[in-house]
């Protein structure tokens, strides 16, 4: 998964920098054409008009460019937000269902602790009993009243993407 992400991030860097390419090839070729343009000074007015149409048609496509970019810069970085809220979930929704084990969901719990410890962005509440549990205290203590020989059965409730709250019955 880490590396999915690396090449990601590497394609829309290496897009940004294309994109970097082609407005500098426009802006260089612009500047090469009134270079040559003003070294000729026998240009008539037919000629002058087509140049002024040639710059707006490369201003426009140099603009085109950078949308396109923009837009698929756009794309990766809510692809990649995607992509990093299915990993975040993935650590926990392996427990999801009934007649999950009191070990496994001593294990879950500590996930929780480790995952809140780890991430302040977007931390995650244990439910149990009609009683909410967030701090490692409170989640090391829910722990421990879990019995191994017991069955639970556990969902989720969502924020945007990400799992936010862990319901054991």
């Amino acid at each position: 998964m880490k590396n999915k992400k690396l090449i990601l991030i590497l394609s829309v860097v290496l897009i940004v920098v294309i994109v970097c390419v082609v407005v500098a090839c426009v802006v260089i070729s612009k500047n090469s054409d009134e270079d040559s343009s003003s070294e000729s000074k026998s240009t008539s007015e037919s000629k002058k008009a087509d140049d002024d149409d040639d710059e707006d048609s490369e201003l426009d496509m140099a603009r085109e460019t950078y949308e396109e970019a923009r837009n698929t810069v756009n794309s990766a970085g809510k692809e990649l937000s995607e992509q990093e809220a299915q990993l975040f979930n993935a650590a926990f929704e392996i427990y999801e269902g009934d007649s999950i084990s009191g070990g496994d969901i001593g294990m879950l719990i500590r996930q929780v602790i480790s995952s809140n410890a780890s991430n302040d962005d977007y931390p995650i509440e244990v439910e149990y009993e009609g009683t909410t549990y967030a701090s490692d205290s409170e989640l090391n203590s829910l722990r421990t009243s879990i019995r191994a020989s017991q069955r639970y059965s556990v969902s989720f409730e969502y924020s945007g993407e990400r799992i936010s709250k862990i319901i054991i019955e």
